[in-house]
């Protein structure tokens, strides 16, 4: 890894351009004549601070950890058109989805491909029914994916890969594998990266990666481009506190202040693989639409001495039907159960899972209180050294350190506090009486001393299954 120093204000040439008089500037001006001037103002390189251009060396990875409005798009955008006149023609170009792509990195804003004073004199033909952009003059074609579709980085190869917005990608492990595996071919294939960070293990990998070159910038370095209110507001707002450092300066942070789940909980506690005397069972927390929030879908496990194991995500933005089909590959994979919650659309859920697998055993549960009151007892376990994650699912260990109570929705926290709730008294201790006699029926026990406590546990341990 090699990093620079995060940059607070703007080292442009046009800054330094701007500082000069009004007599030096028409001078420089009057020298370069019409078509020079012209040739400047398109110039990136004129309008770029050293932080947002490509760094020397033999690197194969680039990553700017900017904050926001710091002008990270335009810099990885204006790198991507730079190696088309380099002659680099396999290109690929990545953000969190199909809309980011368009909206983002090509379409709209300043910022955009298509809006570089750079590419105005480019055959550039934009083909989204085909996820392509074509320089045709260059005979270069850009490949357009979204990180909610990790298998769209398989099968093609490249020499020059962007990726916007890293830390906010649906899948940034699995997706930025297939990446790092693709860019593979010309005399020197690279991957820039640009992102605002969140603590999660990519990042953290990356930035001490000895391939990987480090820039920064804060908010404040770009602000001859943006509003005086934006920085007025933003200085109020949020100085000296958390946001400021990751949103602001590029920070990135150990962990989230109001995080529930702290690295010192989940990391030396995680796991190559888990042991096989354990109860399993998957967990949903379902989601309505495949435009939404996305559905849960954990596997959780417990053992004799109440440890408490994550062996399983396939937890995705989907259709009802879809996140209903890989709940159940997984309960047929792994031979168990599900949990799941059952006050979402009033039984929608368990019909879903019925009518894919009829024999399927499930079992539902009411999601009462605040998600951080639910998720409390296993806090607890993380605490204890009781609560492990396969080291695979890194996704899982990600979203536990990033959620902070009233921010995004989190399907694999609102998951595992559902399969905690089931898998919970199956660790109950069970007293050492002697099985009741024929005549006492598990439905008398049931009836007679109700659900819960000891007999609960006598009863689903002596009797499950009848």
């Amino acid at each position: 890894m090699t990093t620079t120093k995060t940059a607070t204000r703007d080292n442009s040439p046009a800054a330094a351009f701007r500082e000069l008089s009004k007599a030096e500037q028409d001078r420089i001006l009057s020298e370069l004549g019409e078509q020079g001037a012209k040739e400047l103002l398109a110039s990136w390189r004129f309008f770029a601070r050293p932080a947002q251009l490509e760094p020397a060396g033999d690197w194969f990875k680039w990553i700017q950890l900017g904050g926001r409005g710091s002008g990270k798009t335009r810099s990885l955008n204006e790198w991507l058109v730079g190696r088309v006149k380099q002659g680099y023609k396999h290109l690929g170009i990545v953000a969190k989805d199909k809309s980011s792509v368009r909206d983002i990195l090509i379409e709209v804003g300043d910022s955009a491909i298509l809006n570089l004073p750079s590419v105005q004199n480019m055959n550039v033909s934009y083909q989204p029914s085909k996820r392509r952009l074509v320089f045709k003059d260059y005979g270069a074609t850009a490949l357009l994916m979204s990180s909610d579709e990790p298998s769209q980085g398989r099968g093609r190869q490249y020499d020059t890969i962007i990726c916007d917005e890293l830390a906010s990608w649906s899948y940034p492990e699995r997706m930025f594998t297939n990446l790092v595996l693709a860019c593979r071919i010309g005399k020197r294939p690279r991957i820039a990266i640009a992102t605002t960070p969140k603590p999660i293990h990519i990042l953290q990998e990356l930035v001490s990666d000895p391939s990987c070159i480090v820039t920064g910038e804060s908010t404040f370095a770009n602000q001859a481009n943006l509003s005086p209110f934006f920085i007025r507001e933003i200085e109020d707002r949020y100085a000296g506190t958390h946001i400021e450092q990751q949103e602001i300066f590029g920070k990135i942070l150990g962990e989230m202040p109001g995080a529930i789940f702290k690295q010192s909980m989940l990391d030396p506690y995680m796991v190559s693989e888990i042991p096989d005397d354990v109860i399993r069972i998957i967990c949903l927390d379902p989601s309505g639409s495949g435009k939404g929030d996305e559905a849960g879908v954990i596997g959780l496990a417990v053992d004799t001495k109440g440890h408490f194991y994550v062996f399983a995500d396939s937890t995705q933005q989907a259709t009802p039907a879809i996140w209903g089909g890989a709940t159940i590959t997984l309960a047929e994979e792994h031979d168990c159960p599900i949990a799941y919650e059952s006050n979402y659309g009033s039984g929608m859920c368990l019909t879903i899972l019925k009518n894919i697998n009829p024999a399927i055993e499930c079992f539902g549960y009411g999601a009462r209180g605040k998600k951080e009151e639910r998720a409390a007892d296993l806090v607890l376990k993380a605490e204890q050294g009781k609560f492990h994650i396969l080291d695979s699912l890194i996704a899982v260990r990600d979203e536990l350190l990033l959620w902070e109570p009233g921010s995004f929705s989190p399907g694999r926290l609102d998951a595992l506090s559902i399969g905690y709730q089931h898998l919970a008294k199956k660790v109950h201790k069970i007293p050492a009486i002697k099985p009741p006699l024929e005549p006492f029926k598990k439905v008398s026990v049931w009836r007679r001393f109700g659900s819960g406590g000891i007999w609960d546990s006598f009863v689903n341990k002596e009797f499950q299954g009848d």
